[in-house]
């Protein structure tokens, strides 16, 4: 895909350009734009320490409790998969026979 841009439009979006870079170099002189970064970022100490230093007994072993959503969704999974199968299965056969009547 080719794309044309003519002189006009080019001059258009470089005064856009400059436009907003004049107005983001006042803001930043002005000190709004730190003030605003420093509102947005302002729990950053606490988001860069590493996950285990909110840890305070120490890291424990999983036990079963922990582990059974994952255990039933995968049994949920394989009962619905064989289900399924089993229909798919059920309805080839249903076809293979209906064939073979004809």
């Amino acid at each position: 895909m080719r794309v044309i841009i003519n002189w006009k439009d080019f001059l258009k979006a470089l005064a856009i350009a400059q436009s907003l870079t004049h107005s983001i170099q006042t803001m930043k002189e002005s000190g709004i734009l730190p003030k605003w970064i420093d509102e947005q970022t302002s729990n950053t100490s606490q988001c860069l320490l590493p996950p285990s230093s909110d840890i305070t007994d120490g890291i424990e072993p999983l036990n079963i409790e922990d582990l059974a959503g994952p255990f039933l969704t995968l049994a949920a999974g394989l009962i619905f998969s064989s289900l399924i199968f089993i229909f798919e299965h059920a309805a080839s056969w249903s076809k293979n026979e209906n064939e073979t009547l004809l």
